[in-house]
């Protein structure tokens, strides 16, 4: 799967990330990208690249939405955004999660 190109942006962008239409009355493109995530791993926090989307490990156990707060504060630092831009929005209690990086 390949993603759009932003304006600015030179060629191709990751096949794990994707535009999507927002939705809302504001008409604008978000972000949304797809992880497979590893809870309770000794090798987090890292976050490995994939073809279509990105495999995050985090110390985390599934406990209590610690793992997913583990997850975004992962993301935050490998994409170099504020957590409060990321949101999971589909699959909270399973390990594939949908993220949409928000403006």
């Amino acid at each position: 799967m390949e993603g759009k190109s932003t304006p600015g942006q030179r060629g191709k962008t990751p096949g794990f990330l994707y535009m999507a239409s927002s939705g809302d009355n504001r008409g604008g493109e978000t972000t949304r990208i797809t992880v497979h995530v590893k809870p309770g791993s000794s090798r987090g926090p890292l976050v490995e690249q994939a073809d279509d989307h990105l495999i995050v490990y985090v110390k985390e156990k599934a406990i209590d939405g610690k793992a997913n707060q583990g997850v975004i504060k992962a993301l935050s630092e490998f994409l170099g955004v504020a957590p409060s831009r990321l949101v999971v929005v589909g699959g909270a209690a399973a390990r594939i999660k949908r993220i949409e990086v928000r403006d």
